[in-house]
C-alpha cells in the first residue's frame, strides 16, 4: 500500500525538522504541485503542500505564475532536500558521448530539434544519456536563488531512469497517459531507443502513435510489451485497440501502489519512491 494520502493532517511541527523530509516540486505549463515525503519513517504519509494550476500557458506569465506560487507557499523555501521535476514537452535526450566531446553540443542539438527563440536550457545527466530540456527562460535562475541547491529533473528522464530497471525482456514501450497529453518510452531490453511527449484527442490517435514508433525501429507489435499508466477509461479503451496487435498489454509496474484515484504525476510518485 501506498503511504501516499493526499488529506494527511499534518501540521507544521511535523515538517519542523527538514532533514527529515524530501521535497519535490512538480511543475508543468499547466500548473505546479509540491509534495513532502518523510525520507526514513514508512508510517509517516507523504504530504502534498500545495497545488496550483494557471489558465495561461504563455511563456510571458509562467515564470510569473511559478514565482507567485512559491511566494505564496514559504514553507517550500525551507532548507529541505528539494528535487524540482519540470514536465515539458521541449525534451530529448543525447548520448553522454556528445556531450563530453562536442563543444556547445548542448545548445546546437537542441536548437536543431525545438528551432526558434532562445531557449533557456536544462542538463538531467543519467549514466549513458543527458536529458535536454526547457519550460520558460528565468526558472533557472529563479531556482537557484530561492532553493539553492535543488536538483532541477526531466520528467521524462525521471521515468526513463525508473523503467530502464525494469526485468522484462525485449521491446517495451511504456505510456504515461494525461489530458491532452502521452509520454511514451521505448526500450530494447535496458537501452532507451525513444521518449517524447504526444498529443492526443482520442485513445486511437495513441494507438497510432504506438504503433508508428515500433514500425519505425522494425519492431513488430506482437513481440512488443506495452506498460500504461494513467486515468482508467482512457488506459481500458486504448488495451481493446491495442490488443489486436499485440497480446502483452498491462498497467505500469511500480514499486508501490498508488491507488487508482491520485492526482499525483507519475515521475513525481517515482521520485518519492526511488530506490537508494
Amino acid at each position: 500500500m501506498s503511504d501516499y494520502n493526499p488529506r494527511a493532517n499534518l501540521s507544521s511541527a511535523d515538517f519542523a525538522d527538514t532533514g527529515l523530509w524530501r521535497l519535490i516540486i512538480y511543475i508543468s505549463l499547466k500548473g505546479m504541485s509540491a509534495y513532502l515525503k518523510h525520507t526514513s519513517d514508512k508510517s509517516r504519509p507523504m504530504a502534498k503542500m500545495l497545488s496550483e494550476s494557471w489558465h495561461s500557458s504563455d511563456p510571458e506569465s509562467l515564470l510569473k505564475n511559478i514565482e507567485n506560487a512559491v511566494y505564496d507557499h514559504p514553507v517550500l523555501l525551507d532548507d529541505f532536500a528539494t528535487e524540482i521535476i519540470l514536465e515539458t514537452p521541449h525534451t530529448t535526450f543525447v548520448p553522454n558521448e556528445i556531450i563530453d566531446e562536442e563543444d556547445d553540443a548542448e545548445f546546437s542539438v537542441y536548437t536543431a530539434l525545438f528551432p526558434g527563440g532562445d531557449p533557456e536550457i536544462i542538463a538531467d545527466r543519467l549514466p549513458d544519456y543527458t536529458a535536454l530540456f526547457s519550460l520558460t527562460r528565468g526558472l533557472d535562475g529563479f531556482i537557484a536563488r530561492t532553493m539553492p541547491g535543488s536538483r532541477i529533473r526531466s520528467h521524462l528522464a525521471v521515468i526513463a531512469e525508473r523503467m530502464r530497471r525494469q526485468s522484462a525482456p525485449g521491446p517495451r514501450v511504456y505510456l504515461d497517459i494525461r489530458n491532452g497529453e502521452v509520454d511514451i518510452l521505448l526500450f530494447r531490453d535496458s537501452t532507451l531507443l525513444s521518449a517524447s511527449v504526444q498529443k492526443w484527442r482520442t485513445p486511437e490517435d495513441i494507438a497510432y502513435r504506438i504503433l508508428n514508433l515500433l514500425n519505425a525501429y522494425g519492431i513488430s507489435p506482437k513481440d512488443a510489451s506495452i506498460f500504461l499508466s494513467g486515468p482508467v477509461e482512457t488506459r481500458n479503451l486504448l488495451s481493446e485497440i491495442l490488443r489486436n496487435f499485440t497480446p502483452e498489454i498491462s498497467r505500469m509496474i511500480l514499486p508501490f501502489n498508488p491507488g487508482e484515484e491520485t492526482d499525483m504525476p507519475l515521475a513525481a510518485l517515482l521520485q518519492a519512491f526511488r530506490e537508494g
